[in-house]
């Protein structure tokens, strides 16, 4: 894929002043279905048997910046885009809006090299006693995650699905000096994933996206860009590809004693992409 085709038709998913954040667009948008705080006796939504414990906001409605833990001191979000030294984070332990929630300051954070992949620190660790659980990350391995399943996570608290077409170093975002390894998801909706397909929008930067392993999620990336048709049709959204940065981040949170969990191991995630028996990753291509 030349990511120079669409170079001009490349845009920040982060909300610039005086423009409105929008909801995640999701094809054929049921709220019984795709809304994780939705509240009625017809509740359906697609990610109820999930833990999204670990996705927090700096705004209970969703409607600010983005945190999804990764241990239980470490958060990861968009650089561009992200909640800052001082704020508040919210994170609630389960899918219903007036259950428990638990808010903490985020104390710092800083860029992971050169991508556009924001490593945030809470200036203390999650409590056992919130029930609140970070995300492991799925092991690097672009082979078997090229057309893998994403849940994608998105305002206001929204999930959606797409399929990961591919992956490329990316340098050309429009406002970004960023490079870094990302994914995109095309959104097409006459032949591509069907109703639920999900495409990010103006404020859903920093937010996660998540594969699926042994009915658990794994996140794999954070919402880093959209793109229009200009260049390149359909439209679609990109996604830092955190899997790549593993390494750094480790070796950033070493001083507390804090690592990553990742899920699987890459041999065992290469045999999921085969079509071999094994966790049940879900993969979906593109016909």
């Amino acid at each position: 894929m030349s990511w120079t085709r669409f170079a001009a038709g490349i845009f920040l998913a982060f909300a610039l002043t005086g423009v409105s954040r929008a909801d995640l667009l999701v094809y054929q948008y049921e709220p019984a279905v795709n809304d994780r705080f939705y509240v009625g006796s017809d509740k359906a939504f697609i990610g109820e048997s999930y833990n999204f414990s670990g996705v927090g906001n700096t705004n209970t409605s969703g409607a600010g910046q983005w945190a999804t833990l990764v241990s239980s001191s470490y958060f990861v979000s968009a650089d561009h885009l992200h909640p800052a030294v001082g704020s508040t984070v919210t994170f609630f332990e389960n899918n219903n809006p007036n259950g428990p929630s638990h808010t903490y300051t985020v104390a710092s954070g800083q860029q992971v090299g050169t991508s556009d992949l924001f490593l945030g620190k809470l200036s203390t660790p999650i409590s056992a006693l919130d029930n609140i659980h970070p995300l492991a990350i799925v092991a690097d391995n672009e082979s078997a995650l090229t057309g893998a399943t994403i849940n994608v996570y998105g305002v206001p608290n929204r999930v959606g699905l797409n399929t990961i077409n591919g992956f490329d170093t990316v340098s050309n975002v429009t406002g970004s000096s960023a490079v870094g390894r990302a994914y995109t998801y095309d959104y097409d909706t006459t032949n591509g994933f069907g109703p639920g397909e999900a495409m990010v929008q103006v404020g859903d930067s920093g937010a996660p996206s998540f594969v699926t392993i042994g009915g658990q999620l794994a996140l794999v990336g954070v919402h880093w860009f959209n793109y229009d048709s200009s260049g390149l049709a359909p439209a679609g959204s990109g996604d830092t590809y955190v899997s790549r940065y593993i390494p750094q981040m480790d070796a950033l949170m070493a001083s507390s004693g804090e690592q990553i969990t990742v899920v699987p191991e890459p041999a065992a995630l290469l045999l999921l992409a085969i079509g071999l028996p094994g966790v049940g990753l879900l993969l979906r291509r593109r016909s």
